[in-house]
């Protein structure tokens, strides 16, 4: 058994491929007192933490959603800003690849709660929501290549 003791809701797990790695998102407290998307490894045999990583460039924040690429080498999770969807992609490593944020253009918010990772590993889809133009919540889809988190 592990535990993060940093004070954290944590929504999401995700498994590698090959199982040797298991990978966790949702919200913590990092080094302020907002609550920040957080996204955590674990060595699966031994639950032993190889890495936290907080997205810090937007506060508050959180992680609904995670998943990895086919090939184990890519972690992608998803969640929500408060106003934007945001999905981000970490090597295995733990070292950031990118994040990108969706902008509901009709001024309401949107929210990622769904990833998952194409099965060719090219692209990476979101499900989730977003207000329309009469202010109501819609169900949404995102796609983003999977190499650089542009929208498709």
């Amino acid at each position: 058994m592990s535990r993060y003791k940093g004070g954290a809701d944590l929504w999401a797990l995700a498994v590698s491929p090959d199982g040797t790695a298991l990978y966790v998102t949702g919200r913590g407290r990092g080094s302020g007192r907002n609550l920040e998307f957080a996204t955590i490894a674990y060595a699966a045999a031994t639950g032993k933490q190889r890495w936290l990583r907080y997205y810090t460039t937007v506060k508050p924040a959180s992680g609904a959603s995670v998943a990895v690429s086919p090939d184990g080498k890519t972690v992608y999770a998803t969640g929500s800003d408060g106003s934007y969807a945001l999905t981000v992609a970490y090597q295995a490593t733990g070292t950031l690849t990118w994040a990108t944020r969706y902008k509901d253009p009709y001024g309401g918010f949107a929210y990622g709660s769904h990833i998952v990772a194409g099965p060719g590993g090219g692209a990476v889809y979101v499900a989730g929501s977003a207000a329309n133009k009469s202010g109501h919540i819609d169900l949404a889809t995102f796609a983003y290549r999977a190499a650089t988190g542009k929208r498709m």
